[in-house]
């Protein structure tokens, strides 16, 4: 990029006799080849200003901009030509492959096809602001933080000096999380077979993620503890989503017993559940060829694994166990999300419910009975034992 230094420009009169004008010119953005360009533009008429004096007074508004600190030299590199060499020097540096895969996807999906004609230099928080609007309301937010990642590498290398802020975004209502209730987990871990039974089982008591679970080897398991270190993404080893991934859990006895019974005979760096080449399963295989027939065949609505994490944070948040544990429990890096993931109705608030009822005199149908929502460890619960 060519020398930055401050900007004085020059003027001239252009034209015949009668017709003349005043021409400012300074310098203002820059080649592919890094040179600067030098820009002309019409201040007025010859009569206009009494000498070269006043013109270049005209000229001021158009330096200030050129002249302030911060500003750095236009190019015309359009966003579709950033974008495709931040895709091959910066994306490859993203350590989780799962994140490099959606990136890329909104990149070829979205950015791109809405913003890639654009020069960098002329994408304003308006431009942005009506792209965004193309975008489905589930998925803007996602979309403009990929953005942000481009657009603070721009400003890094120069290519502009503007930040873009005051994106809005359109509200939408968004579907709650499928979670499975206490007699449909029951339902489930009856008629489940092995090794399904047992995969259940760990999401359920641990709240861990199907790609944490998948990635379990039998090494992890050292004395009713569950070391959880590496996640699974179609089939390849990588770390766990968030930075509280990696921890440690304790296991009830009976879990850690059954974990140690399949890992007679097995190495301990196989997975506990792989397929029969022992690489790790996919959870969509898992998902079409198992867990929805059983569904189906119990006639329980459609849930994925990260069901069994709603039902594992609800039957927590029902035996009262302190929020922090559940947040490591679920590997959450924000308290907040933990919060999202509870769906039980609690003692207080049925209380409440009951003296609102009776304070405003109506009849109250009989109380319902509430099942306990500790595992019973009877042979005929229908849970592990």
């Amino acid at each position: 990029m060519a020398r930055r230094r401050y900007q004085r420009g020059h003027v001239f009169l252009r034209g015949k006799r009668g017709q003349r004008v005043w021409v400012g010119r300074y310098l203002e953005g820059i080649t592919p080849a890094g040179k600067r360009i030098n820009k002309s533009v019409v201040l007025g008429e010859g009569k206009d200003f009494s000498g070269k004096k006043m013109a270049l007074r005209a000229l001021e508004p158009y330096l200030k901009k050129v002249n302030d600190i911060n500003y750095r030299p236009a190019t015309p590199v359009t966003f579709e030509e950033f974008a495709k060499t931040w895709k091959d020097t910066v994306l490859p540096t993203v350590r989780k492959r799962s994140y490099r895969r959606d990136i890329a996807s909104q990149l070829s999906k979205h950015l791109i096809p809405g913003l890639g004609s654009l020069r960098l230099s002329n994408i304003t928080a308006r431009e942005l602001q009506k792209f965004i609007l193309t975008v489905s309301p589930g998925r803007q937010r996602h979309v403009f933080i990929t953005f942000q990642k481009l657009w603070k590498t721009a400003v890094n290398w120069g290519y502009v000096s503007h930040e873009i802020k005051g994106v809005a975004f359109t509200p939408y209502d968004k579907e709650e999380q499928r979670f499975f209730t206490l007699e449909e987990v029951r339902r489930i871990f009856v008629a489940a077979k092995e090794p399904w039974r047992t995969l259940y089982w760990v999401i359920i008591e641990t709240g861990l993620r199907i790609g944490e679970v998948l990635a379990l080897r039998f090494k992890n398991v050292e004395d009713e503890v569950l070391h959880v270190e590496k996640s699974v993404y179609e089939g390849v080893t990588d770390d766990p989503k968030s930075k509280a991934g990696k921890r440690r859990l304790p296991l009830s006895a009976p879990l850690a017993q059954k974990l140690l019974s399949m890992s007679q005979g097995k190495s301990p760096n196989a997975f506990i559940f792989a397929s029969k080449r022992g690489t790790p399963l996919r959870p969509n295989n898992i998902l079409r060829r198992h867990h929805y027939p059983l569904l189906d065949s119990l006639k329980i609505p459609h849930g994925g694994f990260h069901a069994f994490r709603h039902a594992s944070a609800s039957f927590m948040d029902t035996l009262n166990v302190p929020m922090m544990i559940r947040q490591k429990r679920l590997g959450h890096a924000d308290i907040n999300t933990t919060m999202k993931y509870t769906h039980s109705v609690t003692e207080e608030e049925r209380r409440v419910s009951e003296q609102l009822g009776n304070y405003l005199g109506l009849e109250c149908a009989p109380k319902a009975t509430i099942l306990n929502p500790s595992f019973p460890k009877s042979a005929d619960s229908g849970l592990p034992n």
